[in-house]
C-alpha cells in the first residue's frame, strides 16, 4: 500500500501514476505458495481515488458503488473469506470528500478489485481487527 509522489522518471509498473496522493495496493503472490521465496509476483489490486475523475486513473471493479471507492490505504487485514480490509488515513473534507474508514476488497473472482464502506465519524481513523472463523469482523476507532 501506497501513496507517494514521484517524479515522472519515477513511474514504472508498480508506481503507474506520478501523482499518487491517493495511493494504490499491490498484490504479492508467492510462486507455487512458498512465502519464504526470495521473489513473488505482483499486480495492482486497486488504484485508489475517486472513480468518477477520470484523471485520477483509479481502477476499482466497475461493481464499485459510488460509495465503496476510497484514498490513502494504511492498514490491512484478511478474514476467512479471502477478503482483504483495508484502513485507511488522510482523509477529509478538503482532499477527497470523505473520511477514514474501513473497506472490504474482493480478491477473487468477477467481484475482484470491488469494495464497500464501514465508514467511522469523521475525523476518526479505524484500524482493521481480524474477523472471527465465521467471517465477522470488527474494528476500533481512534483519534
Amino acid at each position: 500500500m501506497t501513496n507517494t509522489m514521484t517524479s515522472p522518471e519515477q513511474v514504472d509498473a508498480a508506481n503507474p501514476r506520478a501523482d499518487n496522493r491517493h495511493g494504490h495496493i499491490l498484490e504479492l503472490t508467492p510462486p507455487n505458495g512458498d512465502h519464504s521465496a526470495s521473489k513473488y509476483r505482483w499486480e495492482i489490486l486497486v488504484q485508489c481515488g475517486d472513480p468518477s475523475v477520470a484523471a485520477i486513473g483509479s481502477t476499482f471493479n466497475p461493481l464499485t458503488s459510488t460509495d465503496g471507492w476510497f484514498s490513502n490505504p494504511d492498514n490491512c487485514a484478511f478474514d476467512a473469506m479471502g477478503r482483504l480490509w483495508i484502513s485507511t488515513d488522510g482523509n477529509s473534507d478538503d482532499f477527497n470528500g470523505r473520511n477514514d474508514g474501513i473497506w472490504a476488497v474482493d480478491t477473487e473472482g468477477p467481484a475482484r478489485g470491488t469494495s464497500s464502506a464501514a465508514r467511522p465519524p469523521t475525523t476518526r481513523e479505524r484500524t482493521p481487527a481480524l474477523g472471527s472463523p465465521h467471517g465477522a469482523a470488527s474494528s476500533t476507532a481512534r483519534n
